[in-house]
């Protein structure tokens, strides 16, 4: 196998089950109950960072809806480029315990927070270096992601938490982070939209960059 292709490959399962018994095992696995939310989701447990996570978070019950019957389990991501190998004690193989139901805990609910919250830093900054750098006034790379992780805190603690809103708010931050004054009139202008985050961040933003055209 070439590695650019492995992390496509998804999960490999060893078991000596016949693959229907498999197939219908790891079926319970593709949409997950979301307690906090009340609604069901599509799990993607063929990808190791969240199938790892996943196991990490279940009950002995839980566990045994997903593991009974199989040897081990063989996956590839970019963060295991080598592959990982996943077994379990040979009990589990032909346990006959009580099962549980599988459900998005709250160990689970963190974890896809965490990379949403990463993957919409990470979209900031680069949106950041394609549209809101200021020329002799630039943060690049450790430094950038360094700021945008700072102001992302400060816009978590004003109650800015959507992705879209935060896309918002980092730029405007970043735009005015030496400019105290022309902050607090972009929030003047922008306080008629408070109810609504997406669209305060939104006319937060406009406000500087507008404030940014006038002091060239």
């Amino acid at each position: 196998m070439n590695l650019p292709h492995k992390a496509s490959l998804g999960l490999f399962i060893n078991s000596l089950k016949p693959f229907t018994d498999i197939h219908r095992q790891m079926r319970k696995l593709t949409y997950l109950y979301n307690q906090k939310l009340e609604s069901w989701n599509f799990f993607r447990f063929y990808d190791v960072k969240h199938f790892i996570p996943c196991i990490e978070s279940l009950t002995h019950g839980q566990l045994i809806n997903v593991v009974n019957g199989v040897n081990a389990f063989y996956g590839y991501s970019a963060q295991y480029p080598d592959g990982v190998e996943i077994t379990f004690h040979p009990d589990y193989l032909y346990d006959g315990s009580k099962r549980e139901p599988l459900f998005i805990n709250t160990y689970l609910y963190n974890h896809y927070a965490n990379i949403t919250q990463l993957q919409t830093v990470a979209k900031a900054k680069a949106l950041i270096e394609q549209f809101s750098q200021v020329e002799g006034d630039e943060l690049e790379g450790d430094a950038l992601m360094g700021y945008c992780i700072h102001a992302a805190n400060c816009s978590f603690l004003d109650d800015i938490h959507q992705s879209k809103a935060l896309l918002y708010d980092l730029q405007a931050r970043y735009l005015c982070r030496h400019q105290p004054r022309t902050w607090q009139i972009a929030n003047e202008k922008a306080a008629p939209y408070k109810y609504n985050q997406v669209l305060l961040s939104y006319h937060r933003y406009i406000a500087c960059l507008n404030t940014q055209g006038e002091m060239k």
